[in-house]
């Protein structure tokens, strides 16, 4: 809009009765006229822009919502509108107006209401009332309601920040409030890093809000909002958008020149957001041309001519201002430059002679002329004029030889040239013009313009363009385009026929090359520039890689990782999320959200002596992405020392051509920490070279070492005491004619292979996989592959298998463990390598366990229990598979079968358990086992439990079930004194009776013995019971009768009064046709008894509780005692034969008295001094 002075003496523009129509940009337009030499000359100058918005109060963007929490947590109600200017505020509580107060916060810039602590009196109805241009507005009514019985325990975002653009020097606030089952701790991060809050510039306001002042354009990036609990952790992510005017930073400068000339005029400016240059010449806007070349930063003339005389402005403008630059350029005529003067001397060259075309294309035209005959001089270049028929632009080039060659011109076009010499007196005459018409080229389309690429998603692209303005209509247009940078990468072209299109597929979070082709009939035109454009970020799509977790201390864990690929990413890295919880079932997890620049953490606080789980995952602007598998990790019972280092163990280098990969293992001694190890190396001497790593790698690739040469290869661990004792390994690099199987050789021979195809690896048992695969060639002949596998259980050391077939069946695998797998190609002979192939991953099947619980110790119960202990484990080092439940066995004698030991069962996530019951100051045996879902494990060796004072049964003694019972039983006693009463009173009944029956029996036996013996009498002759066979059941007689055994006269040994004899003490057994001597060891005594003729055991056993002691008697063929006994020669004889077998090498001695009411042990009869054995007799049963 243009206005003049008419209207203000001063110029100025005054507007009166504004309306809508009214607000826009406006400039003012100045023209200065001068005459020279009798001409009149205009120059026009443009004013910078000046933006003209009307104020207003528009409808509310955010009002007073109901809200219900908990008593104690935080609320916000907001009151947000888009007024120009900003009005006035007013907020009221029950139709009361409030002001801000210790718990009530109204915040700057967006007049949020934030209560930091909710209490009953806050209860009520809020709204806000907005004032400004000239207009008053009320919100709606939002309810707060205090509800204690919300379960909710999830973060909550009351207020989020909100994405927004301010200009310089202005406030910024970005709210923020969070509520959750706890306050939660909220931080501020700007650009994935933790923001430093001054309490000046930066500060806090609010409960958790961010407030910035003076913004400067530093202060512009990505603020993240981070809540973090001890459950989980929430982000909210936004950009702050600085927003500053045009400056103009390079500005252009007038100039001079001569026609036929050119000329450029630089404007360089700076903004945010990016200015864009507009150029006028005398007020006018310069259109773009062959002839004004309008670049980025600079204005480019062609081939000056007269008219082009004028003021020349650039215009930078963007969203928040305008700023604007002149410059003046005059053009003088081509032949007043001359110097010479009006006498002739110096006198300027003739025109050159014989200008001619040497080679004539459909964009360049070479010639050559040759000098004019009157130099007048030196001739020191050669002006070359030309330009197209139709125009009276003409432009000019320079050289110093005699022949030139024009470029950029266009086809099938007539040109017009001419040539002029210049020597020290100046530019000579020029020669005639020259007539030349380009070749005809075949018409295609010109460039595309206003090409464009916006990312639609994080695997989107939208490209569009305008059609090329010159040349022929395009038929259809080809889209390039490539990752930025390209690596190995080649381009895709993907043809259409509309000028638009959408990329589908692309990669996420990452930076494409795009260009555009028009192709006519006759072929594509030029290519158009090519242009940068980021697809947005997503969640990320892997965990952090490389983790690691080491106990540091009995209450911490440190744990180390790398961050993820970048292609995993998806975008900027905010931060990673670290959780851990013990291993019992149902343990409460903890996180901890770190920063992104962090790549290790210590977890502090931990229990002693407990396994722990730990994953973790990659934090961006748009979430939280998967969390790596659990990884297990105990710590130890008591904290390491740091004293002098032993040697580690099994140093295993490998070497290839130029490098030596070195694996080891730690110091034996595990109490003593190492913080690292210390590698050295040298070429026949060790330690020239040094690397040290931490302490929880146990791998290292040692580099740019030469081939075929020996090195030393040194290890030591180190700590804060020093460095430990070290290790030593000589090896010899690969030459290069010498290639292992297991080497990496890819570097050392041509990739002509092709990888094998569809790899797939199958389980057929826990200790083996099959790996199956396709050749990429199927035509390759004598075709060897390599297998290679690897686990993280085993530090990811790579192993190989070879196999000249399609499959292989890899044995040899730990159980319940995930291995890697990657085949490739070697082809005849060796002359061909492939790459190894996609990677594959399985798990072999579990297994029980091949290794029994570790470090089983037994402790005294805290409580100072003496019926109780604690025991305390760690898992199989093998375990096969996940532990469904340990078994404890425990008894006080540690011979005894398993089955009679007393078993505990606990849950396989448990490494404690606490025993209760146990006799106290006794001796207990204990042992572990673990099992899980395929078997049982090997017991742990037996650990035995002496408290302070305790006594320990023989080794030899058997414990019996009733010494179990009579535990039991004084267990139950000592805890139930009633008992104890009830018993005694028993025991005193009993005992008061044994004493009458003794009593009588007494009595008894003294009458008998008054009877006396009479003389004379004779004795009862007649045959009696056989009480061995005839009646088994009837008890012999207790009067005292004679009778006859191998015609000797003997007395049978009966009687009232019994006499307890010590058991038979057996020294040797003569083996015997009838019988074989077996002892058999039980925990129940089991009386001793006689069969008849059949074979039978004799158990020996022990009754603690009663002191009986049995020994192992001999089976023996009983002699049998006739009555009366018979006196011929015939049945001597077969005595004798009794006699003969089953008879007692030695002689012991028989106690005479009745072994009645003890273990029915056999009764032997002597006769005679020479106490020859001529019978047995057992008693028979009472009733």
């Amino acid at each position: 809009m243009s206005f003049f002075s008419d209207h203000l003496a001063n110029g100025s523009l005054l507007l009166s009765s504004l309306s809508r129509s009214s607000e826009g940009a406006y400039q003012c337009v100045v023209n200065v006229v001068t005459t020279s030499e009798g001409q009149d000359s205009t120059w026009t100058f443009l004013s910078r822009k000046a933006l003209l918005r009307l104020a207003d109060l528009p409808k509310f963007d955010a009002q007073p919502v109901d809200r219900q929490v908990k008593k104690g947590q935080p609320v916000a109600f907001h009151c947000l509108t888009s007024a120009r200017p900003s009005g006035i505020v007013t907020w009221y509580h029950n139709d009361k107006q409030i002001t801000a107060g210790p718990d009530l916060n109204i915040l700057p810039v967006s007049n949020t209401l934030e209560i930091s602590s909710v209490q009953p009196r806050h209860e009520g109805a809020y709204k806000c009332v907005l004032e400004g241009a000239g207009k008053r507005r009320t919100s709606q009514t939002g309810k707060l309601r205090i509800q204690n019985d919300l379960t909710s325990t999830e973060l909550e975002f009351i207020s989020s920040p909100r994405a927004q653009s301010v200009p310089v020097g202005s406030e910024a606030l970005m709210e923020c409030l969070v509520i959750g089952r706890q306050q939660p701790e909220v931080r501020w991060l700007k650009d994935s890093r933790q923001l430093v809050v001054d309490g000046n510039r930066v500060r806090r306001v609010g409960v958790s809000s961010l407030l910035i002042s003076n913004v400067t354009l530093e202060d512009a990036g990505l603020y993240i909002c981070r809540a973090s609990g001890s459950d989980d952790s929430l982000d909210k992510a936004v950009a702050l958008t600085v927003q500053d005017s045009p400056k103009i930073l390079a500005r252009p400068v007038s100039k001079v020149a001569l026609e036929t000339a050119d000329v450029e005029l630089e404007c360089q400016s700076s903004g945010v957001p990016t200015p864009t240059i507009s150029w006028y010449k005398n007020g006018e806007s310069i259109i773009a041309s062959d002839y004004f070349v309008v670049e980025a930063n600079r204005l480019r003339i062609l081939g000056l001519v007269k008219t082009d005389q004028g003021v020349y402005q650039c215009l930078v403008e963007n969203e928040i201002g305008s700023e604007q630059a002149a410059a003046q350029l005059l053009v003088d005529s081509a032949d007043s430059s001359s110097v010479a003067g009006s006498s002739g001397l110096p006198l300027v060259a003739s025109a050159p002679l014989g200008f001619r075309t040497t080679t004539i294309g459909s964009r360049f035209i070479s010639a050559e002329w040759d000098p004019p005959v009157q130099r007048n001089g030196e001739i020191k270049r050669y002006h070359v004029f030309y330009r197209e028929s139709a125009s009276d632009r003409e432009r000019m080039l320079n050289t110093s030889s005699n022949s030139i060659t024009i470029t950029g011109l266009q086809p099938n076009t007539l040109y017009l040239i001419r040539v002029a010499a210049e020597n020290e007196a100046g530019m000579g005459k020029s020669s005639e013009n020259f007539k030349a018409t380009t070749k005809r080229e075949q018409a295609v389309p010109g460039r595309v313009a206003n090409l464009q690429a916006t990312a639609l998603g994080s695997q989107t692209i939208e490209v569009r363009w305008d059609p090329p303005q010159g040349g022929p209509q395009p038929v259809r247009y080809k889209l390039f385009y490539i990752r930025h940078p390209a690596d190995n990468d080649k381009e895709t072209m993907v043809t259409i026929q509309s000028t638009a299109y959408t990329l589908h597929g692309m990669d996420k979070f990452t930076e494409y090359l795009i260009r555009v082709e028009a192709e006519g009939e006759n072929g594509s035109g030029l290519t158009s520039d090519a242009i940068k454009v980021r697809t947005l970020s997503d969640l990320p799509a892997a965990s952090p890689r490389d983790i690691v977790a080491d106990p540091v201390t009995t209450t911490s864990i440190r744990v180390t990782w790398k961050e993820p690929d970048e292609e995993a990413g998806n975008g900027d890295i905010t931060g990673y999320k670290l959780k851990y919880k013990t291993k019992q079932r149902g343990s409460k997890g903890s996180t901890y959200v770190i920063d992104p620049t962090e790549k290790e953490f210590t977890i502090s606080g931990l229990e002693p002596g407990t396994s722990y789980l730990v994953r973790m995952a990659v934090i961006n602007h748009n979430g939280t992405g998967p969390f790596s598998d659990w990884i297990s990790i105990d710590t130890p019972l008591q904290d390491k020392e740091e004293t002098l280092l032993g040697a580690p163990r099994e140093l295993r280098p490998q070497a290839g051509p130029d490098y030596i990969n070195v694996a080891w293992q730690p110091p034996a001694d595990e109490m003593v920490l190492v913080r690292g190890y210390q590698i050295g190396w040298g070429h026949n001497i060790p330690d020239i070279s040094s690397e040290r790593v931490p302490g929880n790698v146990l791998r290292y690739k040692i580099t740019g070492l030469k081939p075929g040469r020996d090195y030393v290869v040194s290890l030591r661990a180190f700590n804060q005491q020093g460095s430990g004792f070290p290790i030593y390994e000589t090896v010899r690099t690969l030459s290069p004619a010498t290639i292992p199987s297991t080497h990496d050789f890819e570097a050392s021979m041509s990739e002509t292979a092709g990888s094998p195809l569809g790899v797939n690896a199958e389980t057929q048992s826990a200790t083996s996989i099959r790996i199956t695969w396709t050749d990429a060639d199927p035509n390759a002949f004598n075709t060897m592959y390599t297998v290679r596998y690897s686990t993280s259980a085993d530090g990811n050391q790579l192993r190989y298998v070879n196999s000249t077939e399609t499959w292989v069946v890899v044995e040899g695998l730990r159980p319940a463990t995930e291995y890697e797998f990657a085949v490739r190609a070697i082809v005849s002979g060796g002359t061909a390598v492939s790459p190894w192939s996609m990677a594959v991953r399985n798990r072999t099947w579990a297994a029980a366990p091949s290794s029994a619980p570790r470090d089983l110790t037994i402790l005294p119960a805290a409580s100072g229990d003496p019926h109780s202990v604690s025991l305390n484990w760690q898992p199989p080092k093998y375990a096969n598979g996940e532990i469904e439940e340990y078994l404890i066995l425990y008894s006080d004698r540690e011979n005894v079968p398993d089955r009679d030991w007393t078993i505990n069962y606990v849950a396989g996530d448990r490494l404690s358990h606490h025993i209760s019951n146990l006799l106290p100051k006794a001796s207990y045996f204990f042992k572990i086992q673990a099992r899980n879902e395929k078997g049982y494990g090997p017991f742990s060796p037996i650990v035995r439990f002496t408290p302070a004072g305790g006594v320990q049964l023989s080794s030899n003694s058997r414990p019996s079930s009733e010494q179990a019972d009579f535990g039991r039983l004084f267990r139950t006693l000592t805890a139930n004194p009633v008992y104890i009463v009830v018993i005694g009173c028993v025991f005193l009944l009993i005992l008061m009776c044994i004493i009458g029956a003794a009593i009588c029996v007494m009595k008894k036996s003294s009458s008998r013995k008054n009877s006396g013996y009479t003389a004379g009498k004779k004795t009862n002759t007649s045959p009696g019971t056989d009480m061995w066979i005839q009646s088994t059941g009837n008890h012999i007689r207790g009067a005292t009768s004679d009778y006859m055994v191998d015609n000797l006269a003997t007395a049978v040994l009966s009687g009232p009064e019994i006499v307890e004899s010590p058991p038979p003490r057996y020294q040797t057994l003569q083996d015997s046709a009838y019988g074989s001597v077996s002892i058999r060891n039980s925990r129940t005594p089991v009386r001793q008894s006689v069969s008849s003729y059949e074979e039978t055991e004799f158990r020996g056993g022990i009754n603690n509780s009663e002191g009986v002691y049995g020994r192992p008697t001999a089976r023996a063929k009983p002699i049998v005692v006739a009555y009366p006994p018979t006196t011929s020669s015939g049945a001597g004889k077969q005595n004798d034969d009794y006699h003969s077998q089953g008879t007692l090498s030695r002689s012991y001695h028989q106690s005479s008295s009745s072994l009645e009411g003890r273990q029915r042990t056999p009764q032997v009869v002597y006769t005679g001094s020479a106490r020859h054995q001529v019978g047995v007799s057992t008693d028979g049963d009472d009733k």
